[in-house]
């Protein structure tokens, strides 16, 4: 009940417009936004939701949740390889709803939310 799926058009290239229209979608009040980072080609683990629910806690500050470990599927040899990408294509910004810029305005690979970063590691 905690998780709403937004399917937005992908070739949209303006960030404002795109996380607009994500905004649009959250309730109006006090409280803290969590969004992710996710496209077509995108997998995580059964438990990232409640991962994310684990770690999250109120903060004055906007900040970032990364799980650096992962796998990679090599198309060429057909394997899945263990990989570290700390700027990983799905990072989770938790902000409040007050001042929300949402994931999406940041490039994954460029995330800088002048923020406390938090990175955990383990294979996701």
């Amino acid at each position: 009940k905690n998780i709403k799926l937004l399917f937005v058009d992908a070739n949209w290239k303006d960030k404002e417009t795109f996380a607009a229209e994500i905004l649009k979608h959250i309730e109006p009040g006090d409280h803290d936004i969590i969004t992710t980072r996710m496209d077509n080609d995108d997998a995580i683990s059964l438990d990232f939701v409640e991962k994310i629910h684990y770690w999250h806690a109120p903060k004055p500050e906007r900040w970032m949740i990364s799980f650096p470990y992962g796998v990679v599927l090599d198309l060429n040899s057909k394997q899945m390889l263990p990989i570290e990408y700390m700027c990983n294509h799905f990072p989770t910004v938790i902000e409040s709803s007050r001042n929300a810029k949402t994931v999406i305005s940041w490039d994954h690979y460029a995330i800088d939310v002048k923020a406390r970063n938090m990175i955990f590691g383990g294979f996701y």
